[in-house]
């Protein structure tokens, strides 16, 4: 057991988080309350670790020993060491090279699962996310300590930068105790405001900047210095595809300028990306779909179709639009942005005058869920 482990530090940051978040509307705060459980004794750890034939990382087991055998944590909190073995379902296999390492890709382990090794060797799981989304411990290879973030499914793997399980727990604690949006804890950068304006000017890519600025939105409220800062860089970002959570950012310093920045963005062609922005706003959605509802009809024929999706629901939501101004899309979509888009198009409120749409596809046969679709509106 270690004589250096923080554990009067990790209390006293608990007691911070919980004073902070008293009505517990964090994300998962209701669930752990910010309580650890009583902690493990060392006999269940060595026997957890006989049975798996893996040593815990000091961090962890030293947490699970002498703070709490799992609660309070990120997400729905930390599993207690009864429920890692429940949720392990695989072998951890101590003596191969894990496959999740910082950079996997995702489709890289979609075939891993029929063969003799398991994708999730290495690892044990450490807590659920919600959904299909688990927090996973890496204990065995190069990286072993490390905290990995991943989608029950493979679609998704993210690590966190933290370099070990304690890291990333008081990370945790110090952003839950400073009242920081904890809903994606971990996706954001580290540090303070002045910490992340300065993480922007030093960076050397464009990655890296947008990283930075879009961890401010973890902040409950924006200081003047910061909201000058997002003012002054907006216009280096109204030609790029990808901004984060520039907009978002814009609203909260200004609803004004952050209509500018998307109509400068409408300007430079980026129709696609306004869309997407104009769909996840945070300002009233319908005031704003019926706004932009002519200048997104006008350019309908030019979005992809993985924006037909979005696009059609904010034009039925702007009102005025007629079926028939924007069925030709299903022509251009293919495959699931079709099975969709005829769903979509089958909320529009003349639907029932042009039933023939969907009379054409209940002909499918080869496309099995686009039939499903199609019939979907028969029954509506």
């Amino acid at each position: 057991m270690s004589n250096t482990f923080p554990l009067e530090e990790l209390r006293s940051l608990l007691e911070k988080a919980r004073a902070t978040d008293a009505d517990l509307k964090q994300f998962g705060a209701k669930q752990h309350k910010y309580q650890w459980n009583p902690p493990v004794s060392l006999k269940e750890i060595e026997e957890f670790e006989r049975e798996t034939a893996i040593s815990l990382p000091d961090g962890y087991r030293n947490f699970l020993l002498q703070a709490g055998n799992g609660g309070a944590g990120p997400f729905y909190g930390l599993f207690s060491l009864e429920q890692v073995k429940g949720w392990l379902s695989w072998q951890v296999e101590p003596g191969e090279t894990p496959y999740l390492v910082p950079g996997t890709d995702p489709d890289s382990l979609k075939d891993l699962g029929d063969r003799d090794h398991d994708w999730r060797r290495g690892c044990i799981p450490i807590e659920s996310q919600g959904d299909t989304y688990f927090t996973y411990l890496l204990v065995t290879g190069p990286d072993r300590g490390r905290v990995v973030y991943i989608e029950y499914e493979r679609s998704w793997i993210f690590f966190p930068r933290e370099p070990d399980f304690l890291s990333w727990y008081i990370r945790w604690l110090r952003e839950a105790a400073a009242g920081y949006d904890m809903g994606w804890f971990g996706l954001s950068l580290d540090g303070d405001e002045e910490t992340l304006r300065k993480h922007y000017i030093q960076a050397d890519t464009d990655a890296e900047r947008l990283l930075a600025v879009s961890s401010m939105d973890k902040f409950p409220a924006l200081s003047e210095t910061s909201q000058d800062f997002i003012r002054g860089i907006l216009d280096e970002w109204i030609t790029k595809e990808d901004v984060g959570s520039l907009p978002l950012l814009a609203y909260r310093v200004d609803p004004v300028l952050y209509g500018q920045f998307l109509d400068k963005r409408w300007e430079a062609g980026l129709f696609d990306q306004v869309v997407y922005e104009l769909y996840h706003t945070p300002a009233e959605r319908k005031d704003l779909a019926k706004s932009w509802r002519e200048r997104i009809l006008d350019k309908l024929s030019e979005l992809s179709p993985e924006t037909y999706c979005i696009a059609i629901p904010l034009l039925r939501m702007g009102g005025e639009v007629k079926l028939e101004q924007v069925a030709f899309l299903l022509d251009k979509a293919e495959g699931r942005e079709k099975r969709e888009l005829l769903y979509d198009l089958g909320r529009f409120p003349d639907a029932k005058e042009h039933l023939e749409i969907w009379l054409d596809f209940l002909r499918e046969r080869e496309d099995l869920e686009l039939l499903h679709y199609a019939c979907c509106r028969f029954h509506a």
